[in-house]
């Protein structure tokens, strides 16, 4: 057994990225760290001191410390934590359950990269964060506090060019209805024909690109491609789109791709139409 006291931490690399071998070497450092514990070592910073947000910024003087807001704010967001070193840990929690400390993710010299890229409330006096320093940045191997979001899927597919030519008539299923209380939430599509050897003959303005829910009559949930700019198009075409701004989620339904109006074929086009998109998958109660 490792006593706690002979216990090295892994590397930032390993903390940071912590799959394949780095998985393992994570492993052993915390089989080795909960068989201290359960021996009845104990594995304790210095007592923490208050440091308290200016203009969204800490400096850590030690290994743990509890976080206060500026000027006793409500709540208060906490951008950068300056006084780090590689390998370095820091043990943070607020001063009081009735402050909120958003600890902030970003990128970059003494910013704090999140799990999942989410910001964390610390939201009570028992909520805790663990953090390692990797010479530049900081970066949160444990919280108490963390929900995660529902993870980003992505996925692609092609819809064939016969399946274009009917895309109006028949909408194509590119993301499958997710179950009973859920519903699909579309960030972002990024579309692409795959120009063959003959643009689509019909592709009006109007004729546009849609993803909905369910079929060729439900609600748009991203924004709407014209469809002379896209079907018409004589080269490979690509366009990225977004969320539309407001959405009424359909439980249980699948997102399909459609062609609004009308056709782009009439007697030419052979292009194959190809997309990534990237959703969530959410309950609809919480």
């Amino acid at each position: 057994m490792t006593a706690l006291s002979s216990l090295s931490l892994p590397s930032a690399a390993v903390l940071a990225n912590p799959v394949g071998v780095n998985a393992l070497v994570f492993q052993r450092f915390m089989a080795d760290l909960l068989a201290g514990a359960q021996s009845g070592n104990t594995y304790k910073t210095t007592a923490a001191t208050e440091l308290t947000i200016a203009t969204g910024a800490v400096t850590r003087t030690q290994a743990s410390h509890t976080i206060d807001t500026e000027g006793d704010a409500a709540a208060d967001d906490l951008d950068t934590i300056a006084g780090g070193a590689a390998e370095q840990m820091l043990l943070l929690r607020p001063v009081s359950g009735a402050r909120t400390v958003v600890v902030k993710h970003a990128i970059g010299t003494n910013k704090v990269a999140c799990p999942g890229g989410q910001d964390i409330p610390m939201a009570d006096a028992n909520d805790w964060l663990l953090l390692c320093h990797d010479g530049t940045q900081w970066t949160v191997i444990a919280a108490s506090c963390l929900t995660l979001d529902a993870p980003m899927i992505r996925i692609t597919g092609t819809i064939a060019a016969a399946q274009v030519r009917t895309l109006n008539a028949s909408p194509v299923t590119m993301v499958a209805a997710p179950g009973a209380g859920k519903y699909i939430e579309v960030e972002r599509i990024h579309w692409w024909l795959d120009y063959g050897t003959a643009a689509y003959d019909a592709a009006a303005s109007g004729d546009t690109l849609e993803a909905k829910y369910t079929n060729g009559s439900g609600a748009a949930v991203v924004d709407a491609v014209a469809g002379n700019a896209i079907g018409s198009a004589s080269a490979d075409y690509h366009t990225v789109v977004r969320a539309v701004p407001e959405v009424v989620p359909v439980v249980n339904a699948a997102i399909v791709a459609h062609i609004n109006t009308g056709e782009w074929y009439v007697a030419a086009g052979d292009s194959a139409l190809k997309y990534e998109i990237s959703y969530r998958v959410r309950t609809l109660e919480f």
